[in-house]
């Protein structure tokens, strides 16, 4: 199963390479810094992490950190601070490495291919001349906050697998949230007729 799942990611992304999007401007360093920001502070990130943390609690996990307050700050905290060092790793690598991480929506048409955009858009990047790449930054900040975060993180697991599991939670959240802004537009045109 999940060597069909991987082909399926990889025809995806391979589907989504090639050439640039008209009209596309690679960001300056204080518009990445902007998009930095909008990430990891003010509403929509605290939501993000609060909800997560919220869902998180109401499954006790992990139960080491309780109930109450208490543990549920401990969760908030943790998703948070995992937030912010993926955020601020994917940041300063996108900058060395030039890859624009940021979502922009697909320019192609059909459920389908702008489907395959969106999960793909999760591991590429846009180089400065629009084209699109393997994320080494995302892919990086990902797996270094899984791996920062299992050390604060009570588990019975091994770091490792902790780092692997919350690595891949993270990127399939992402991967949500992509087709969420994705197709947004229809949804709120949807909501809004009713």
């Amino acid at each position: 199963m999940r060597s069909y799942l991987l082909a399926a990611i990889a025809g995806l992304g391979l589907a989504a390479t090639g050439a640039a999007q008209e009209g596309y401007r690679f960001p300056s360093l204080g518009e990445r810094a902007e998009y930095l920001a909008d990430r990891t502070v003010g509403l929509r990130p605290a939501l993000t992490s609060s909800l997560i943390a919220g869902i998180r609690h109401l499954s006790d996990s992990p139960e080491e950190w309780g109930q109450g307050a208490s543990g549920y700050g401990k969760r908030l905290a943790s998703r948070h601070g995992r937030l912010a060092i993926c955020e601020s790793l994917q940041f300063g690598l996108g900058a060395a490495f030039r890859e624009d991480n940021r979502y922009l929506r697909s320019s192609r048409s059909g459920f389908l291919p702008r489907l395959g955009d969106a999960v793909a858009s999760t591991v590429l990047a846009r180089k400065p001349e629009g084209g699109r790449t393997a994320s080494f930054s995302t892919l990086a900040a990902h797996s270094g906050s899984a791996i920062a975060a299992a050390y604060w993180h009570p588990s019975p697991n091994s770091r490792a697998a902790e780092a692997a599991r919350t690595a891949g939670f993270s990127l399939g959240l992402a991967a949500g949230m992509n087709v969420a802004r994705e197709f947004s537009p229809e949804l709120k045109r949807l909501f809004r007729r009713r």
